[in-house]
């Protein structure tokens, strides 16, 4: 697993994306201010804190980059960004999603592009994937659409007939 986690932070990094650590545990503020803390129903393990807080468990961190990006980024001269990060996930699927049966507790690489425009974020992704698949090669992958964009998933055959 760790080869593997070196070649995609090679790949990344190749492309000028920075490697974050983000947090598992999110204000229900930010998920709430995206809409998806309302349309998310069960899977979205929400919890209060010791100061009765609202927090949530991530699934994902859209709304932590997003966050990130409105304090960080001040002008449109500095996008293109990539961020990146592969550490544990945490979704309590009702049903395995698009064929891939997974566990509720996952290692992802997840990348977020931060760009100018469509024209913008459409080059980085196809860069960052044309990287991917390069060094990845031997791995399958698997795409399906998420709000109207591309996504893809590998994964490693087994030599017990299984995916990891």
């Amino acid at each position: 697993m760790m080869h593997i986690e070196q070649i995609l932070r090679r790949g990344a990094d190749g492309h000028r994306g920075r490697g974050v650590s983000l947090p598992v545990v999110h204000p229900a503020e930010l998920w709430q201010q995206s809409g998806r803390y309302q349309k998310i129903g069960a899977e979205l393990t929400r919890f209060k804190d010791r100061r009765d807080r609202d927090m949530v468990l991530a699934m994902t961190h859209e709304e932590v980059v997003a966050s990130l990006a409105a304090g960080e980024i001040s002008s449109y001269r500095q996008l293109p960004r990539l961020v990146f990060q592969i550490q544990i996930k945490w979704r309590d699927d009702p049903r395995p999603r698009a064929g891939m049966i997974r566990a509720r507790e996952f290692t992802m690489k997840d990348s977020y592009s931060l760009d100018l425009d469509e024209a913008g974020l459409d080059t980085q992704y196809r860069a960052h994937y044309d990287a991917l698949l390069q060094d990845l090669l031997p791995m399958r992958l698997a795409s399906r659409r998420r709000r109207g964009r591309r996504r893809h998933h590998g994964w490693q055959p087994e030599h017990t007939n299984s995916c990891t």
